[in-house]
């Protein structure tokens, strides 16, 4: 098990031996010292925690939280939001399986000021989601 900052800026891995802040309300909802000291809109009670040795972040990190949070090629940020405009590459080499959320994706503002080799489209799915939600399970896919 290891732990991911929950703010959408943020989305880094908590390493071992530093704090956590545990929404005490919300399920499976967490910060990182940093976030929680800058967090005025969470108004909820955290728990602190100090990650334990053997729960850091693995090697592959980076690419078990992209595809977690749906995050964008290029500028990082979360595409999970609903309200945001997605797309992916069309071509099976860079989107092998959108359903279980392996793909490449981009943010309307990535979309619009970078080239890419293929065509993008732009997601349609379930609120805004290339997959079903009950597909996706942020816990199983950070728990390698």
């Amino acid at each position: 098990m290891w732990f991911v900052c929950d703010e959408p800026e943020c989305l880094k891995p908590i390493k071992e031996g530093h704090f956590r802040f545990d929404c005490q309300q919300c399920d499976n909802f967490t910060f990182c010292d940093k976030c929680y000291r800058k967090n005025t809109t969470h108004t909820h009670k955290f728990s602190k925690t100090k990650v334990p040795q053997g729960q850091g972040p693995p090697e592959n990190h980076d690419e078990l939280i992209t595809k977690a949070f749906m995050r964008c090629t290029e500028c990082k940020v979360s595409l999970i939001d609903v309200t945001k405009r997605v797309y992916t590459c069309s071509d099976k080499k860079c989107s092998p399986d959108q359903t279980k959320g392996e793909a490449t994706y981009w943010c309307k503002g990535c979309k619009e000021s970078t080239e890419h080799e293929h065509k993008r489209e732009r997601v349609r799915g379930s609120a805004g989601f290339p997959f079903e939600l009950q597909t996706m399970d942020k816990d199983k896919m950070t728990s390698e």
